[in-house]
């Protein structure tokens, strides 16, 4: 299965939800360059596909799953149709995945990341902030995260609770009113 969706959107979280479900392993495609010494007795996750450096890898890895049917997760950026690996048989193997997209989030998705994120790092905020958040910055889950990262540094250095304001004047361009 290929797993895709913007940056931040979840797809490691729930790769990792699958695989201690699955005893899968997780291995980064950045760091997949020799297949034959990973383990393959079990589900593999192999996470974040688009940083794939070495497709013959790729490519040997899903021989190898397949004929021990083994069940593998890949978790992209993109879906398969967007991809060239330079290799016409990976890529009609992974064009011909079942792929799972992860969809813009709502409203009510990105409060309920903005506020947990500030919980992960308990500090509570007024709804006013995160109604702030939703109108002036991305619609992406990478955008809420590095908003209320920018949040707590600024709230540090400043010794000020995140207010409405605060948030006004980290997250708002200087150019802007």
């Amino acid at each position: 299965l290929l797993l895709y969706g913007p940056a931040a959107s979840g797809k490691s979280h729930l790769a990792a939800i699958w695989a201690a479900r699955a005893g899968a392993t997780i291995q980064a495609a950045a760091d997949l360059t020799r297949p034959q010494a990973l383990s393959l007795e079990h589900a593999i996750v192999i996470d974040d596909i688009d940083a794939l450096t070495d497709p013959t890898a790729l490519f040997h890895l899903l021989n190898t799953a397949r004929e021990r049917r083994l069940t593998v997760l890949l978790t992209a950026c993109e879906p398969a149709a967007a991809w060239s690996s330079g290799l016409a048989d990976l890529d009609s193997r992974l064009r011909a995945l079942p792929g799972v997209g992860l969809q813009v989030p709502d409203d009510a998705l990105l409060s309920g990341l903005a506020a947990k994120l500030f919980a992960d790092r308990q500090i509570t905020v007024p709804d006013s902030v995160i109604a702030f958040m939703l109108m002036h910055l991305e619609r992406s889950c990478a955008a809420i995260a590095a908003a209320v990262e920018r949040l707590d540094r600024a709230s540090l250095a400043r010794r000020r609770k995140v207010t409405r304001q605060l948030a006004q004047d980290v997250l708002t361009p200087s150019d802007q009113p």
